[in-house]
């Protein structure tokens, strides 16, 4: 069995998106508090940046999320399966109910509603892509000595150890040097040597993709093209319609794959919030059931 379910649904999104998570809720959660006081907080960059207990569980950070994820591992043991941050997380379900339903609804209709927009590629998305295989950013301290504001408009400027370095005997791990400075370390000095060959080849392939330049007006026109096209429910609203109307005939495939579309967005919704890049994939079934609604051989009288 693959580990991580509990540290996904609902966790992200009762910790990140709608910040329901909180030691009052119940005896998993004061579990759970007592671990990010004893431990978390004590390491950079909280220390530095002075994140008390309240703030962390307020302010709804990713960064934060992750350091969750591998100060479990740390703390509850590479076995636990997370399942105090499950516990925790679903104590914030039953505590805040009306809220949580809420958040989901929401949502499931951005799901079905938002147009997928394309984001204007940014002078540093190499470097961005280069740390999301595995090297973490390094930022300094100004000469000044006052610490730098946190990218993204996060409260820290990175987690403490990345959920990906997290190894049950702990032979590959981030050390901070400062509030700000941090980097991998290995033991074995093979890993290292195996890490450092695998960003090469990375940097490699990275090389190999076409060094020409975006197209602004594309990406603009793209833009206004897919707020024309028509939203996912809108399908659906046409589907159920012509359904009634026409009553058509081999209707059991379409259905069942836009309902198991359906199934997929409320299973994520359940964990994280809204990304219309999550609804794209499966927009093309509910076209197939509007189409087979609409254009499909009607049954007999």
């Amino acid at each position: 069995m693959a580990r991580g379910g509990q540290a996904s649904v609902p966790f992200f999104r009762a910790f990140v998106t709608d910040r329901i998570m909180s030691p009052d809720n119940g005896p998993a959660s004061r579990q759970l508090a007592a671990a990010v006081q004893s431990d978390l907080l004590r390491r950079e960059p909280y220390r530095a940046y002075g994140i008390d207990l309240h703030e962390f569980f307020t302010l709804g950070s990713p960064r934060m999320e992750e350091d969750l994820i591998s100060m479990s591992d740390r703390v509850f043991g590479w076995n636990s399966d997370y399942d105090v941050l499950g516990r925790a997380a679903r104590e914030a379900v039953r505590r805040h109910p009306g809220k949580y339903a809420r958040g989901v609804t929401k949502s499931m209709w951005d799901e079905l509603n938002q147009p997928l927009f394309v984001s204007p590629l940014e002078p540093a998305a190499a470097t961005a892509a280069s740390n999301a295989a595995g090297t973490p950013a390094q930022t300094s301290a100004p000469a000044s000595g006052k610490l730098p504001t946190p990218t993204e408009g996060e409260p820290i400027p990175a987690a403490h150890q990345g959920a990906y370095t997290s190894t049950p005997d702990n032979h590959i791990r981030e050390v901070w040097t400062s509030a700000t400075d941090h980097q991998i370390v290995f033991d074995d000095p093979r890993d290292q040597r195996r890490y450092d060959q695998l960003n090469e080849r990375l940097r490699e392939l990275g090389g190999r993709f076409p060094t020409r330049g975006e197209s602004s007006w594309l990406g603009l026109q793209m833009n206004h093209a897919s707020k024309a096209f028509p939203r996912p429910w809108l399908w659906l609203l046409v589907a159920l319609v012509a359904f009634v109307r026409r009553r058509p005939r081999n209707w059991q495939v379409p259905t069942v794959l836009a309902a198991s579309a359906l199934v997929v967005l409320f299973a994520t919704v359940l964990g994280v919030y809204a990304i219309p890049e999550y609804s794209v994939p499966v927009a093309p079934s509910f076209i197939l059931l509007a189409a087979v609604a609409l254009f499909g051989t009607r049954s007999p009288a």
